[in-house]
C-alpha cells in the first residue's frame, strides 16, 4: 500500500514538472509551403493543402497569410516562443501563385522600425490653456442663473 502511494506521488512530481507545448495556426507549414511551385501552383491547390487563409491582406485580396507559432509553457506557467513561422502567398488576377515568401524566427528579427516620434497636432500647453479659460468661465458664472 506504501509503495503505491509512493509511486502514485512520485507519477504527480514528475508529470508536474513536464513541459506543455501549443500549437497556435498551421502545423508544419514549411514542409506545406515546399509543395507549392511559381507560375504552376494556384489558390486551389493551396487551399486543399493547407486550407483558407488565417488573413488576407486588406488593400489586394490575392494575398494570403498563413502563421505557425509553437509556445513551450514550463512548469512556472512561463512561456516560451520557440519557433514563429508565417507564409505570405500571392496570387495574380487567375489565382496562379505568382510569390512565396517564408519567413522563419531567424528573418523577423531583421525588421527595422522607424524611431521618429509622431508629432501631435495640438500641444499640452494649448490643452492646457483651454481647460483654465473653461475653468475660469464657469467659476464667474457660478451661482448666476443660466440664459437660454
Amino acid at each position: 500500500m506504501k509503495l503505491n502511494i509512493r509511486v502514485l506521488t512520485l507519477f504527480i512530481i514528475i508529470s508536474g514538472c513536464a513541459k506543455i507545448d501549443e500549437l497556435h495556426g498551421i502545423d508544419n507549414l514549411k514542409n506545406k509551403s515546399d509543395n507549392f511551385i511559381i507560375n504552376q501552383s494556384n489558390s486551389n491547390d493551396v487551399l486543399n493543402i493547407i486550407g483558407p487563409p488565417q488573413h488576407k491582406d486588406i488593400v489586394n485580396k490575392n494575398i494570403w497569410f498563413y502563421n505557425e507559432v509553437r509556445h513551450t509553457k514550463t512548469k512556472l506557467g512561463n512561456k516560451d516562443i520557440t519557433e514563429i513561422n508565417t507564409l505570405k502567398i500571392e496570387f495574380d488576377e487567375l489565382g496562379v501563385v505568382k510569390e512565396l515568401t517564408f519567413l522563419d524566427k531567424s528573418n523577423m528579427k531583421k525588421i527595422n522600425f522607424n524611431k521618429e516620434k509622431t508629432k501631435t497636432v495640438y500641444t499640452d500647453e494649448s490643452f492646457l490653456k483651454n481647460f483654465l479659460s473653461t475653468l475660469r468661465e464657469r467659476v464667474k458664472n457660478f451661482g448666476k442663473p443660466s440664459e437660454q
